[in-house]
């Protein structure tokens, strides 16, 4: 099945990735289950794709699709529009499929960042003046929470106004710009990276706030919605370095499960692979709601005691590791697994992210499960 979706106004826009791969590569060799959202079910069901039944090691059913490789802005493209809620590979070799696990963990916490401005910049405009007097003066295309204007009728209002639009946007944007030009710790490619990547979180604000600024721009309000845009792509460009300590984390866990795994395994038998599961849930349900990202990993021969005391012993441990340490060890084969979550914990609440770790079981079979929590 070749999942796409559908090529519609500003969709091109966000299919951002990460810094480290490049965004048209495809991975292979790291098959994925995608499990759907029921908004993602209705839609390919009336696309006519034919959708297969999963059930999850974490034992969630639901339907989805499994690909045998894909292209990282496809599968961004579909979690920034809702589409799926789950995404599980099965790792039997760590090392063969190490660089596929670390590009899938980064777009998709890119992916949960582009969606929390998306979120949090068109809530802003709904609670200005902008939106009150827009639905005053417009009731039958009144917007709230659950409905923005159409992509169509944006890019209809817009048109006459590209020109102001544009203008607004170098100015949203400038804030950004100047941080990252202005820094002397980032070399010259991760400027440009960073750069590149402050004009993909411009292009995930909605159509509908740069309807509302333009049509009303002499108010003083526009301005102060303006400025806040500036102000959170600036601040979101920054948190974008967590994307690496996560990928960094999860693929050392999956490491030490593997290498535990073998270690319990009788001679002769092929151990069972670790299973890598990320929950997906957008930001949107409710005011000033924010997004989660969910990693569960798991292996039929893990302890639920044991892992629950180590990610205690782990989670509450003083760090003083810099992230070139952490990668260092990591390229050198050690399997770290557990030993930098305090770092990394650490790590994304200096950029406002909640990450939290904790051990769990399966209902039916009792399976053991790490739980890792990202709160955008």
């Amino acid at each position: 099945m070749d999942v796409t979706g559908d090529e519609e106004s500003g969709e091109e826009s966000l299919q951002a990735t990460t810094e480290k791969y490049s965004p048209q590569r495809r991975i292979s060799g790291v098959p994925v289950r995608l499990v759907f959202s029921d908004h993602g079910v209705r839609y390919f069901q009336q696309k006519g794709y034919p959708l297969t039944h999963l059930t999850l090691s974490d034992e969630d059913e639901s339907y989805g699709v499994e690909l045998r490789s894909f292209s990282p802005p496809t599968v961004q493209k579909m979690i920034v529009q809702g589409y799926v809620r789950s995404v599980e590979i099965s790792v039997a070799d760590p090392r063969r499929v190490r660089n596929g696990v670390l590009d899938l963990t980064k777009l998709l916490v890119y992916a949960m960042l582009y969606a929390q401005v998306h979120t949090d910049l068109y809530e802003n405009i709904l609670e200005s003046e902008l939106a009150h007097l827009w639905n005053r003066q417009n009731p039958r295309f009144s917007i709230d929470t659950r409905k923005p204007l159409s992509s169509e009728c944006s890019a209809r209002l817009l048109e006459p106004q590209r020109e102001i639009v544009k203008e607004m946007q170098r100015r949203v944007i400038a804030p950004a710009y100047a941080r990252v030009s202005g820094s002397d710790q980032l070399s010259g490619e991760e400027r440009e990276m960073r750069l590149t990547t402050a004009k993909r979180f411009l292009a995930t604000i909605d159509g509908t706030c740069w309807v509302l600024a333009a049509r009303y721009r002499d108010n003083s309000a526009a301005d102060t919605w303006l400025e806040t845009a500036g102000r959170t792509i600036a601040r979101y460009v920054e948190k974008t370095v967590v994307a690496e300590y996560v990928a960094l984390m999860i693929m050392e866990l999956v490491q030490q499960l593997h290498i535990e795994a073998h270690e319990l395994t009788p001679e002769g038998v092929a151990p069972d692979p670790v299973k890598l599961i990320w929950k997906v849930r957008k930001p949107g349900d409710f005011a000033h709601d924010h997004g989660r990202l969910s990693a569960v990993i798991s292996n039929s021969t893990m302890n639920f005691e044991r892992v629950r005391s180590q990610l205690f012993d782990r989670a509450t441990r003083e760090m003083s590791e810099t992230l070139d340490d952490f990668y260092s060890k990591s390229q050198s084969g050690g399997a770290l697994g557990m030993y930098y979550l305090a770092f990394v914990q650490d790590a994304c609440k200096e950029y406002g992210i909640a990450c939290e770790s904790f051990a769990s079981r399966t209902d039916r079979v009792g399976r053991a499960l790490v739980n890792i929590q990202l709160q955008f």
